[in-house]
């Protein structure tokens, strides 16, 4: 998708690239899940999954979630590729498929984030998966997002949960990364 994204900017004759770019959007669109199967829970044949929420309490519950609605590592930073080369190529690309990926990137990324009102596991996590996940939402969200009270409040939780991930330097500079931590 980058490839095709950076020829078909490039690119005068942009009809070279641009049919290939917008097949590689759709067929992105159309994806069940943009999520590892590693991180559905061992469940990515399901339909439908249990994810582990923290909610403002603190405590864990689990709520029914589609595939679609998984954020992870993969669905936040292709989401946020997405939006980055839709908005730079806007003037180029065919109106249904420039529409049709903000819609899915809503969808799939944002609205999961703001309407269950709860917290993501990984927000609250003092490594850099907070980081990388909420930078994904955050910086998406600033391209994305018009209506300023629902940017300042993902942008709230962003800072929060770069707050977390800030507290997990140690004093030799570094973070902790990955399943032991």
């Amino acid at each position: 998708m980058s490839t095709f994204a950076l020829l078909s900017f490039l690119q005068e004759q942009e009809e070279n690239y641009l049919g290939e770019l917008e097949d590689i959007i759709w067929a992105i669109c159309n994806e069940h899940t943009r999520a590892l199967p590693a991180h559905l829970g061992g469940k990515s044949l399901d339909v439908i999954i249990d994810k582990n929420i923290v909610n403002e309490q603190g405590k864990i519950e689990s709520h029914p979630r589609k595939h679609r609605h998984s954020i992870d590592l993969f669905a936040t930073e292709t989401d946020f590729t997405l939006l980055e080369i839709i908005s730079l190529l806007e003037q180029k690309l065919s109106s249904l498929v420039y529409y049709r990926a903000r819609e899915e990137i809503y969808e799939r990324i944002f609205k999961p984030y703001t309407e269950l009102n709860n917290i993501f596991h990984w927000e609250l996590l003092s490594m850099n998966w907070a980081a990388v996940y909420s930078g994904s939402i955050g910086a998406a969200a600033i391209c994305l997002i018009e209506e300023n009270d629902v940017l300042a409040a993902i942008l709230q939780r962003v800072l929060n949960a770069m707050e977390i991930f800030l507290s997990g330097f140690g004093n030799d500079g570094s973070c902790r990364e990955g399943l032991g931590c």
